[in-house]
């Protein structure tokens, strides 16, 4: 089943009814699959991996083309998650039975896309195909699909490959941070999306909410330090670098301390006449400047 067939007018004559995709008329189409060539790539992808997914010989016998059907669909079924807006857990359970009652998949069935969406995952990972992931990415969302932990880091790290996708990366870690116990990596990602929004303050709360001091990693906390930096605010350089200190997960390396050096001298830090750095004594210095 294609829809590579299926006649599209010019994108300027879409509107865009949320960030999830384009109508024309009352229906839906995801927006990724106006990127012809990474579409038919994708259409390609599912194809190979559908043949990957392992069937028990009660299940052989099922019809899992309507699977298959949704799975190349352009359009949409229901209106997908909103990964920004607050949501629990029940919510995907709630989308879960949404979706299925609209597209009246069996159980075997919607298990079936299940795990062509988990295969796409590693399949992405191992040619880095994130555009082609975004596009399951968004099937995931749209089928209340609740991943294992092992499959959902696969989407965080793909996503997050490509400038293009990486937004999309910080929705796969906060949909991890639903499912499961927020982690190192999961974190590091939300913070980078942060950052490319130049919210620090946004930023430093979640390293607030870490589980404990030991949990970050340098590069959880480089992306703040170089913003900081290329900011030159010497005091919420010299707090930062403070809490960096004080992190047993984190080991600073010399680029770190070059960078941290530079910049303080770059701004004055290291001169007598300068107004006192307000956060110098509680991050264990001595003297406020100079």
């Amino acid at each position: 089943y294609s829809y590579q067939s299926l006649i599209m007018p010019p994108l300027p004559m879409f509107t865009t009814s949320s960030k999830f995709e384009y109508c024309i008329g009352d229906t839906k189409y995801l927006e990724q699959s106006f990127d012809t060539m990474v579409w038919e790539e994708y259409e390609a992808m599912v194809a190979t991996v559908k043949d990957k997914v392992r069937l028990s010989k009660n299940n052989k016998n099922e019809n899992f083309a309507p699977s298959i059907q949704y799975l190349i669909s352009r359009e949409l079924a229901v209106e997908p998650l909103d990964v920004g807006k607050k949501f629990e857990k029940e919510t995907i359970d709630k989308q879960r039975e949404k979706f299925i009652a609209e597209t009246n998949l069996t159980s075997l069935q919607y298990n079936y896309v299940m795990k062509v969406l988990t295969y796409m995952g590693h399949y992405c990972a191992k040619l880095q195909k994130s555009k082609h992931l975004a596009i399951a990415w968004r099937k995931v969302l749209e089928s209340g699909m609740a991943p294992y932990q092992p499959t959902i880091n696969t989407y965080m790290y793909v996503l997050s490959l490509d400038e293009e996708t990486s937004q999309l990366s910080g929705e796969a870690a906060t949909y991890h941070d639903m499912l499961f116990d927020p982690n190192e990596t999961s974190i590091t990602i939300k913070i980078n999306c942060l950052m490319s929004a130049e919210d620090a303050s946004g930023a430093e709360m979640l390293l607030e909410k870490m589980p404990s001091n030991d949990f970050g990693r340098l590069r959880t906390y480089q992306p703040i330090l170089h913003y900081y930096c290329n900011k030159g605010d010497m005091s919420a350089i010299l707090r930062l670098y403070r809490q960096m200190s004080l992190s047993p997960g984190v080991h600073l390396d010399a680029d770190t301390y070059t960078s941290t050096i530079g910049c303080l001298a770059e701004n004055g830090g290291f001169q007598n006449d300068i107004d006192p750095i307000s956060s110098a004594v509680t991050a264990g210095f001595s003297n406020t400047h100079g």
